[in-house]
């Protein structure tokens, strides 16, 4: 759910400040549009990126995996995937 992914990144964001660490290590894109994959593959396709999680339904994180996949160095993606 949106407001999870949301709340999971403030702690996580809090937790990594605490340690002492730049809490902007971690992003967390937020696109309410299921048709629109501009920011996804602009972020998986990044070549400083080197692993993705994803929240949400299953024809999302299927093109996240798809676009990790077709990297010339692929990328682990964890996907928690619910509703279609």
């Amino acid at each position: 759910h949106p407001k999870t992914g949301r709340l999971l990144v403030e702690i996580a964001r809090r937790a990594i400040a605490a340690c002492g660490v730049d809490e902007s290590l971690l992003g967390y894109v937020h696109n309410e549009d299921p048709k629109d994959f501009r920011a996804a593959k602009a972020l998986v396709q990044h070549p400083q990126v080197v692993a993705v999680g994803f929240t949400g339904p299953i024809p999302g994180g299927r093109a996240i995996e798809k676009l990790a996949a077709e990297r010339k160095v692929a990328i682990p993606v964890v996907a928690e995937m619910g509703s279609s």
